[in-house]
C-alpha cells in the first residue's frame, strides 16, 4: 500500500526499532533520504512517517511509501444499538453530533413513510437516552410528507447546547435552512428562502460563532444548470 500503519505495544510506541527492507532486481531503496541495501536492517525512529522511495534502475520509474507506526489500540469498539423509525420505507443521510451538556449521540435523518405514502423524504432527530434511542420532537418536523423534500440534513449545537439541524429545503426554493429544537418544539431560525437555488446533491455544513453564536451555513449553488454562474459555487449565510 502507498500508506501503511504498523502497530506495536504501547511500550515500543514512539521509540527507535529496527526496520528491514528488501526490493527486487535492479531496485534502490532510499529510507528517509538515504540509500539502504536490500535485505539490510536499519534503525529507525517512529517517532515520526518512514518515507520509503524505491527506484528502478533500468526503468528509471519510483514509487513512493510511508510507513507510520501506531500504538496497539487498548478499547475497542462494540455496538450500541440499532435503531429504525418504525412505518418507513427508507431512512437516508444520518449524520450524528454529541451533545456538550450530556455527551450523548444525536442522529438525524431523512425519511419517508409508508403509511400514508410520503412522496418526499422529511427530517426526524433522535437522542441516545443511555439506553436506546427516543424521538426529540415529532418526528419528520420539517414539512408533510406531500411538502418538497427536506434533503441531507446536518446535526450541530450551538454554544449554549441547543440542537439544531441544517438542511437543503425544498419547499422554500430549495435553500439552505436551520431549525432549532427548544421548549420542545422545532422552529425555523431567521428566513429561509434565500432566493438562491442550492444543489441538493450535496449535504450543507453549519459552524456556530463561538463568541456570538452566529449560526453560519454553506451549501453549494445549482442555479438553472451548468450555464448558471452560481453552479458549483459556495454560497455562505449567517
Amino acid at each position: 500500500e502507498k500508506e501503511m500503519i504498523v502497530r506495536v505495544p504501547e511500550k515500543a510506541f514512539m521509540q527507535e526499532l529496527v526496520m528491514t527492507v528488501s526490493a527486487g532486481l535492479n531496485d534502490v531503496i532510499k529510507v528517509n533520504g538515504e540509500a539502504v541495501e536490500s535485505g539490510s536492517s536499519i534503525k529507525v525512529d517512529c517517532s515520526f512517517p518512514i518515507d520509503i522511495i524505491v527506484t528502478d534502475e533500468i526503468a528509471k520509474t519510483s514509487a513512493s511509501y510511508v510507513v507510520k507506526v501506531g500504538k496497539i489500540l487498548s478499547l475497542k469498539m462494540t455496538k450500541l444499538a440499532d435503531y429504525a423509525e418504525d412505518g418507513c420505507s427508507n431512512t437516508d443521510y444520518p449524520t450524528m453530533a454529541v451533545s456538550p451538556s450530556d455527551g450523548l449521540p444525536y442522529i438525524a435523518y431523512s425519511r419517508k413513510r409508508i403509511d400514508p405514502k410520503d412522496s418526499y423524504a422529511q427530517v426526524s432527530v433522535v437522542k441516545w437516552n443511555g439506553s436506546s434511542f427516543e424521538p426529540v420532537g415529532p418526528l419528520g418536523f420539517t414539512g408533510s410528507g406531500s411538502d418538497k423534500a427536506a434533503n441531507k440534513p446536518v446535526m450541530a449545537f450551538d454554544k449554549n447546547g441547543t440542537p439544531c439541524v441544517a438542511f437543503i429545503d425544498g419547499k422554500n426554493n430549495t435553500s439552505a435552512a436551520l431549525m432549532k429544537f427548544d421548549s420542545g418544539t422545532w422552529s425555523y431560525v431567521g428566513e429561509t428562502a434565500t432566493g438562491i437555488k442550492l444543489s441538493s446533491s450535496y449535504e450543507a455544513g453549519i459552524v456556530f460563532d463561538p463568541t456570538n453564536n452566529t449560526p453560519y451555513i454553506f451549501a453549494q449553488g445549482a442555479g438553472s444548470g451548468k450555464t448558471d454562474p452560481i453552479y458549483r459555487t459556495m454560497h455562505v449565510d449567517f
